[in-house]
């Protein structure tokens, strides 16, 4: 995107989408990264909505996964809570890219 090439950068932000998830990416969800959270602003200033939501989408996929090898009910619940907690951040994302919106990351739980 900083080199002006849009369809590339829109091709490269859904390629990082489809992502499997990493411990990192399962716990604080996608919008952590200031970097990343510009360019969603950029291309929802661009009303590239299909895409954007695409993102998010492709993006509660890694975030809804299951770790079956927690054992212990308290880091269990833990991680369902963090789960929760990321899904309503994607789900707030969407609502304000519907809504023709700037997203401004700020937590809807």
């Amino acid at each position: 995107m900083s080199r002006g090439d849009k369809k590339k950068a829109l091709k490269y932000l859904i390629a990082a989408s489809n992502t499997p998830g990493s411990p990192q990416l399962d716990s604080f969800g996608p919008f952590v990264n200031e970097n990343v959270r510009k360019l969603l602003q950029e291309f929802a200033k661009l009303s590239e909505k299909k895409a954007l939501i695409e993102f998010a989408n492709n993006c509660k996929k890694f975030i809804e996964k299951k770790s079956d090898r927690i054992q212990n009910e308290v880091e269990r619940k833990r991680h369902e809570e963090v789960i929760r907690l990321n899904l309503n951040d994607i789900n707030y994302f969407k609502d304000q890219i519907k809504d023709n919106k700037i997203p401004d990351f700020k937590s809807k739980n």
